[in-house]
């Protein structure tokens, strides 16, 4: 294996335990980092999604640890974020749009995804690969850590 692919596999494990960590760990956004200067026009395009961690096992399984993906990023004027997704689920492939506003706070935005409230932290970026922590509250709480890569 080249040098270069087994620091990419290192990072990749070194992620996922944060994640892991992280998942289970967050009790408020305040507790979230935030990558300053973080420029949301930057990171619109096509994203292909590495890693996930969450506190929701429906949405990951060890047969198959991307049952949701992030396929695209994309910024309105007005600075709202648009998200493709894919679900796989019962034999078919879902494609799911989600849109967050600004919350004001640099790097966080929020909106509802199928009637359950969304909270989005772009967390850090090169803006070739991208952290992001999601939060959904309804009569629960999840929390999503997603690594992305272009």
């Amino acid at each position: 294996m080249a040098p270069g692919a087994m620091t990419l596999k290192r990072a990749q494990l070194l992620l996922l335990a944060l994640g892991l960590g992280l998942a289970s760990a967050q009790k408020t956004l305040q507790e979230v980092p935030v990558q300053p200067g973080f420029d949301a026009y930057k990171v619109e395009g096509r994203w292909l999604t590495i890693q996930l961690a969450t506190s929701h096992t429906d949405l990951v399984s060890p047969t198959d640890p991307l049952r949701l993906s992030l396929h695209s990023i994309w910024t309105r004027d007005n600075g709202d974020v648009d998200f493709m997704l894919f679900w796989k689920g019962e034999r078919r492939c879902t494609g799911i749009n989600g849109t967050v506003h600004p919350t004001g706070l640099q790097g966080q935005y929020q909106g509802t995804f199928e009637g359950v409230s969304m909270h989005v932290c772009l967390v850090s970026t090169d803006y070739s690969n991208l952290i992001l922590y999601v939060r959904f509250e309804d009569d629960k709480v999840t929390n999503l850590w997603v690594l992305l890569g272009s």
